[in-house]
């Protein structure tokens, strides 16, 4: 993040077309190597919002877990930085910030390890 934003905003939740994913999921935000965030048992009918202090954070990491990894697929829905000059969901076109889109990348190769 380079410490150039304030707030981090989304939702966490299991995709809801697995109507087999019983197992919870947990999910946790790092910055600079520190918990700040991590959700309860997060399961397909109990979605998850956070929102939480980046101010001068270097370092954002996004992590998954959960007991079993039988037909589970954890979403990060939306999850966008916010900087002090923009407003909360500012998006240009509609289309995924490229914050969006690296976080994306980063939980589909951590998914498939």
């Amino acid at each position: 993040l380079g410490g150039n934003y304030r707030r981090f905003k989304g939702w966490v939740g299991l995709n809801d077309h697995r109507f087999d994913a019983l197992t919870p999921v947990r999910f946790t935000i790092k910055t600079d190597g520190k918990t700040i965030w991590e959700s309860g048992d997060v399961t397909r009918s109990k979605p998850e919002a956070f929102d939480v202090d980046v101010s001068g954070v270097e370092r954002l990491t996004l992590e998954t877990w959960t007991r079993v990894h039988i037909h589970v697929h954890a979403v990060w829905f939306e999850p966008h930085p916010v900087s002090p000059a923009a407003p909360v969901h500012r998006r240009l076109n509609g289309a995924p910030t490229p914050f969006a889109l690296r976080a994306a990348r980063r939980l589909s190769a951590v998914a498939r390890l």
